[in-house]
């Protein structure tokens, strides 16, 4: 008996705490959003909706939109043979002649942009042809995958690397249509265009640029948004800057190209170092990889002089230099 008192007394304790689910506090819980009356609201909703996206009447797009904003709620699961139908019906249609896709007798890039997605998402077999438009850019998506998986190879940095994918292949389209298929009365309005970040902006842009510019204005809003939900800090200033020095820099490069100028070597080396997209790359870097956001970096991002800071310049530097030693002479 003294073996077995001593044995329980030596027995190890993890002193967990008592649950706080214990039967009584669940019991406790009401749902007050159960009654009768939220019921047949619920259902009124659901059979509006219903109606709305059957209506063979009603515009594609707004029947597009609808189903978007059901998905984003998480509520596509309540409508689904419906939402199945509609599409099946607008992707018929679409692979027809695309009629209902069209607005003020122009393609909607909106629209096209949307029916792709939402067709993708639910399994069709959507056409690339709004996107082979941009035939004449590099197709490198996986080699920048690739490259950021080499960059950034901690598993917890999962967001960052796809960030940072659709970053650099931004990148790289953008500096094809100013290095090669843009001409400078086209880069000037396209550059016009991000300077304003205006959404309005595109119409403004030659055909091809259109999907081009909602690309990019697309993904940076969804950068910042994300960034603004997890940190609580507005980024989109630092963001668009960043794409606006882009952009200037680049259009410098293409006058130079088109005007058979030969800049000093101080002036290329200035410009070089914002062309080379380096400090680009840095700033969406800063957000995406930092878990404080502090004032003092951001002040660093936009100083009042319209520099960066040398730990943003100095890489730059030494990128356009390692960069230029596999480049010719092509202008």
């Amino acid at each position: 008996m003294a073996r077995d008192s001593q044995q329980t007394s030596q027995r190890r304790s993890a002193n967990y705490q008592p649950t706080v689910w214990d039967s009584d506090f669940i019991k406790s819980l009401k749902n007050h959003h159960i009654d009768e009356i939220q019921k047949h609201r619920a259902k009124k909703l659901k059979g509006e909706i219903k109606a709305m996206v059957r209506d063979t009447d009603v515009n594609s797009l707004t029947i597009l939109e609808l189903i978007d904003d059901i998905q984003r709620l998480g509520l596509i699961h309540h409508l689904q043979k419906d939402i199945t139908s509609a599409l099946d019906r607008i992707f018929l249609s679409v692979n027809g002649n695309g009629t209902n896709l069209r607005a003020d007798q122009q393609i909607s890039v909106h629209a096209t942009a949307l029916c792709f997605r939402l067709c993708r998402q639910h399994g069709y077999e959507a056409s690339q042809g709004l996107v082979k438009k941009l035939s004449f850019t590099r197709d490198r998506l996986m080699e920048c995958f690739f490259w950021n998986v080499g960059m950034v190879f901690e598993p917890k940095f999962s967001d960052c690397r796809k960030s940072s994918t659709k970053l650099i292949s931004l990148i790289n389209t953008i500096d094809d249509i100013y290095d090669i298929y843009g001409y400078l009365d086209e880069l000037q309005l396209f550059t016009a265009a991000v300077d304003r970040w205006d959404i309005k902006a595109v119409e403004t842009l030659p055909k091809y640029m259109k999907l081009c510019f909602l690309a990019l204005y697309n993904t940076t809003n969804e950068m910042a948004y994300a960034i603004l939900k997890q940190k609580g800090v507005n980024i989109i200033p630092y963001l668009t800057r960043a794409w606006v020095d882009y952009c200037k820099a680049i259009l410098v490069e293409a006058k130079w190209c088109f005007e058979k100028e030969t800049p000093t070597f101080k002036a290329y080396l200035d410009n070089g170092l914002v062309s080379a997209s380096i400090m680009l790359v840095s700033v969406h870097a800063y957000f995406l990889l930092t878990k404080t956001i502090t004032k003092e970096a951001l002040e660093c991002l936009l100083e009042k002089n319209e520099s960066y800071h040398p730990l943003i310049e100095c890489p730059s530097l030494i990128f356009r230099l390692c960069n230029d030693l596999a480049t010719s002479k092509v202008c």
